[in-house]
């Protein structure tokens, strides 16, 4: 009996040890697949970008973009402008490693949508701004729309919100649209992604210093 017990015992440690090994190497494995943060890089979010920009522009019933072949054409212009004077010193970031910056010969577009009743705006992981009717009709000085420009700018640029996404969405998501993977039935779309850029909220501590950022882009690019 006893060499019967040893027999089992010496089986059950093996079929351990192999168990043991087998977890630690899928958890490995996992941990590889999944992209840290900082390997989402200037060309990845703007990438990203472009496709939020075309899922926006496919559900016009939450986002009612004005076409600028409308009495809104001078104001698309106006703000455009103001919005590349705004972006340009960020844009021309040679602080950065030089194998993530941005691209100088792609357009961070403005997009006004047609909601009276709402001021917001907000900018996807790639430059791209978009602005509501509501917000344009509600300021009355050019610095307060300077401002809100490089605000969202900083915001972009600074990783504030591609950070914001991928707490709520994770790198591997946001890493599969720009890969072109299809997501699983019932899983986050770009739309999904779209919309939350509208409801991103900052505490005081960022937002104080997402300003000083913006205070500091404005004396360089005012």
């Amino acid at each position: 009996m006893r060499k019967k017990t040893n027999t089992y015992l010496k089986k059950n440690n093996v079929f351990f040890v192999f168990l043991l090994g087998m977890l630690v190497l899928i958890s490995s494995c996992r941990k590889e697949n999944i992209p840290a943060p900082s390997e989402f890089t200037k060309e990845k979010r703007e990438q990203l970008g472009d496709l939020m920009k075309v899922a926006i522009a496919s559900d016009m019933d939450q986002f009612p973009i004005l076409s600028q072949n409308s009495q809104y054409d001078s104001t698309y212009w106006y703000v455009q402008k103001l919005y590349n004077q705004a972006s340009n010193v960020l844009k021309n970031d040679g602080q950065s490693p030089s194998d993530d910056r941005w691209n100088k010969n792609r357009k961070w577009e403005i997009t006004i949508l047609d909601l009276e009743t709402e001021r917001t705006a907000f900018v996807t992981p790639g430059g791209h701004l978009y602005i509501s009717t509501g917000l344009l009709k509600s300021l009355n000085k050019e610095y307060e729309l300077y401002y809100i420009l490089t605000f969202e700018a900083t915001l972009m640029h600074k990783r504030y919100v591609l950070n914001r996404l991928i707490n709520e969405f994770n790198t591997t998501t946001l890493n599969n649209f720009v890969l072109g993977v299809a997501p699983p039935p019932g899983s986050s779309t770009l739309t999904d992604v779209a919309s939350m850029l509208g409801e991103i909220d900052f505490d005081e501590e960022m937002t104080r210093e997402v300003d000083e950022f913006s205070v500091s882009a404005i004396c360089q690019s005012s």
